[in-house]
């Protein structure tokens, strides 16, 4: 007998949850049907590949009320749904269609920050959102344990969460970057005896790359003369990043660059001396790729990925979120000695390659309903 269809349902497609579906083709046995409100990703991610199709053919849906999609979903409700997060009206009226009906499904969610400023009338969204959640028959996952925690703070029993991470290809040859570095160094006119800071995301408060401007500020004047940071992103606080930068008499050390393609991000990181990850709140986030690279990671508690990932003093270094000084302190160790900056990288791969995506599809299909 053919095995129940999946029915992977998400707003645009993403680098790593291409990866993730097609290890969950490859792994599963599973027929898996891919559904997008839209296929944008091109201009997102710039890429010139089709991130949309890439695994196989897409199913766009729309971001307009799509009475067809909805009504397959009803009529296929015996298949198995997975749906990411609560993207647009489609998604949140097969949420509420799901909840009336008592039909099973999952959801996959990167957990907002619990501590942000909302309206009202956010914040009464958020709150419906999640109890429909809590009260349909339904198996939620959380990318990593800062969403498990905070889905259990919402009233949620432990037996129907799961910690479903995001997935990350990690590289057996770390040298495929490594041989761009003269040539990357050359274009951003990086002196090739600097030491490199990457990190990036999107520039918005929750980041806290203000945090990691005002580290680099307080670094000693022989490690500070050597030092760059090049801050990967575009954001709300792109600006204020840029003239704090300038008040903080350190803008010579930093190169602000906007979106790129994602294998120049990851040529950045790979290249680098350290990857930060300063956010005060970040449900996941970049660690993951630059440990995939083996680059050590400096991760504040309020960033998901490196408080699952890093071991602190053996893979790389946590430190509290608002803490500029203590990050400082961990940015001039790490850069002030080459032996442990290897050393740091070598274990910061070891523990990526725990993390295959092989693993999510066996944590996928050991949970999902």
């Amino acid at each position: 007998m053919k095995s129940s269809t999946i029915n992977f349902i998400q707003d645009i497609a993403t680098p790593h949850n291409n990866l993730f579906i097609k290890s969950l083709i490859d792994y599963s046995g599973k027929d898996i049907k891919i559904w997008y409100a839209q296929g944008e990703e091109q201009r997102r991610y710039n890429r010139v590949s089709d991130l949309t199709n890439e695994i196989s053919e897409a199913n766009i849906y729309g971001s307009r009320l799509n009475l067809r999609f909805l009504l397959y979903c009803l009529r296929h409700r015996k298949d198995k749904f997975l749906i990411v997060g609560w993207a647009n009206i489609n998604t949140i009226s097969l949420h509420i269609i799901f909840f009336l009906l008592r039909v099973p499904y999952n959801h996959w969610t990167d957990l907002p920050d619990v501590n942000e400023n909302l309206s009202l009338k956010n914040f009464l969204f958020r709150w419906g959102a999640y109890k429909l959640l809590e009260l349909s028959k339904c198996k939620v996952f959380g990318v990593g344990s800062m969403s498990i925690l905070g889905l259990k703070g919402m009233g949620f029993d432990e037996n129907r969460l799961a910690n479903l991470p995001i997935f990350v290809k990690t590289y057996s040859d770390l040298g495929v970057f490594k041989k761009e570095k003269e040539e990357l160094f050359e274009k951003y006119n990086i002196p090739n005896d600097c030491l490199l800071i990457s990190a990036g995301s999107r520039l918005v408060y929750e980041k806290g790359y203000d945090i990691l401007l005002s580290s680099i500020a307080l670094l000693p004047s022989n490690i500070l003369s050597k030092t760059k940071l090049i801050l990967i992103g575009d954001g709300e606080q792109l600006n204020n990043l840029k003239k704090l930068s300038i008040s903080l008499g350190i803008s010579q050390k930093i190169i602000f660059i906007e979106w790129i393609e994602i294998d120049s991000f990851k040529c950045i990181i790979a290249n680098s001396d350290v990857f930060v990850h300063p956010a005060r709140f970040d449900s996941y986030g970049g660690s993951i790729l630059a440990m995939s690279l083996g680059v050590p990671v400096i991760g504040s508690y309020g960033s998901g990925a490196a408080v699952d990932r890093v071991n602190h003093g053996k893979n790389g270094f946590l430190y509290s979120s608002e803490n500029s000084s203590e990050l400082s302190k961990y940015i001039e160790l790490v850069l002030s000695n080459k032996k442990l900056r290897m050393e740091l990288g070598v274990k910061a791969h070891q523990k990526s390659l725990e993390w295959p995506a092989s693993r999510g599809v066996e944590i996928l299909m050991n949970n999902m309903i």
